[in-house]
């Protein structure tokens, strides 16, 4: 066992085993902003596979919060920039990209994480994952406020709400940077449960975190 995960299999209910695991998933991470680069930087860290999907470039106004990226990189491919660091970070696992989620075969996926803000594209990812069964974690920050919410039977376009919850875009509500990171660093929690199997996840409820008002709020959908 590589000793960059000697900290990883220390831990109850992972061990061994659960890395070896984590080491053979792969992900499909959608959305490569602030809580996609954060939720990439954790699984990376635990060994875990990715596919990253994006088709945006860096932008300056991207830099509060989109640490996979620096001012060298304001121009390039989101997927390829964040490739190049989390390949630095962890030479060791496969990181594929991918511009377009439609081209890609969700069932070569352990888990697919959505950390995109567009209401139309959180819809057909959710709709492709009921339709190949795979688990679809939902992932967002808007102001303050960090949203995650696990979907494995009824998905989020099948919630009567319709999948709004994410409020305003980034673009026009802001977002705090540490919001990003909430939301990244609990996909990527959920995402390692669903890889091990652990009956201990929030399948059927929405975590809700507002760091300006030091709320949480549990919700079921």
């Amino acid at each position: 066992m590589d000793a960059r995960y000697a900290r990883n299999v220390l831990l109850d209910g992972l061990g061994v085993n659960g890395q070896q695991r984590l080491c053979k998933a792969t992900v499909l991470v959608i959305g490569i902003g602030g809580v996609g680069c954060a939720t990439a930087v954790e699984l990376a860290g635990l060994g875990v596979n990715l596919v990253l999907c994006d088709n945006d470039k860096v932008e300056k106004t991207n830099l509060n919060r989109q640490f996979l990226f620096n001012e060298e990189d304001i121009g390039l491919s989101k997927v390829a920039a964040a490739r190049k660091a989390l390949h630095r970070f962890n030479p060791r696992i496969k990181i594929g990209v991918a511009t377009d989620f439609k081209k890609l075969d969700f069932r070569k996926f352990d888990v697919v994480v959505d950390c995109t803000d567009a209401y139309e594209t959180r819809m057909a990812v959710s709709r492709e994952c009921e339709r190949k069964k795979v688990p679809l974690i939902y992932a967002s920050a808007v102001g303050y406020v960090a949203r995650v919410a696990l979907f494995k039977k009824r998905y989020l376009h099948r919630m009567a709400s319709g999948g709004r919850e994410g409020g305003n875009a980034c673009e026009t509500a802001g977002v705090f940077p540490p919001a990003s990171a909430v939301a990244g660093s609990i996909a990527a929690s959920e995402t390692v449960k669903q890889i091990l199997n652990d009956e201990k996840t929030i399948e059927g409820k929405m975590f809700v975190i507002d760091l300006e008002k030091d709320k949480m709020k549990i919700l079921k959908i």
